[in-house]
């Protein structure tokens, strides 16, 4: 059943190329941080790309590249794009994690270039590992 399931429902493919740069709001003079770009999907999100980790300076700033051709099973027809941010910007030092929504796109969107700033400073949920 489940097969026929998955049969009966359309794989979208297209092309879209994603430039996202932004401010990170972080008052530390330094901290270090890493950015991964995800598409989110119905069973598995799928990882687009992901920076190694940066030392920022201040003031602090992002620029990241992604690329995407095929959204899997998808009725809706969308790219639903967000990042992955892994910071240590809090007085801890603590390694957090921040989901920022990117927004949806559709499957032939082409390039998208956005400025998105998100805030950081002690914001996040504490991961004992980054990812690899």
């Amino acid at each position: 059943m489940l097969l026929l399931l998955l049969l009966l429902v359309p794989t979208a493919h297209g092309a879209a190329t994603w430039h996202f740069s932004g401010n990170l709001s972080c008052p530390m003079d330094a901290f270090t941080y890493r950015i991964q770009v995800w598409e989110d999907d119905w069973f598995t999100d799928d990882l687009l790309t992901s920076q190694d980790e940066i030392i920022s300076y201040f003031p602090h700033s992002y620029k990241i590249d992604a690329q995407d051709t095929d959204d899997g099973f998808d009725l809706g027809g969308m790219f639903e794009i967000y990042l992955a941010i892994y910071h240590n910007c809090n007085p801890q030092g603590n390694w957090k994690v921040v989901w920022h929504d990117c927004g949806s796109y559709p499957i032939n969107v082409g390039d998208v270039t956005q400025t998105q700033n998100v805030e950081l400073y002690n914001q996040g949920e504490i991961v004992l590992q980054l990812p690899k």
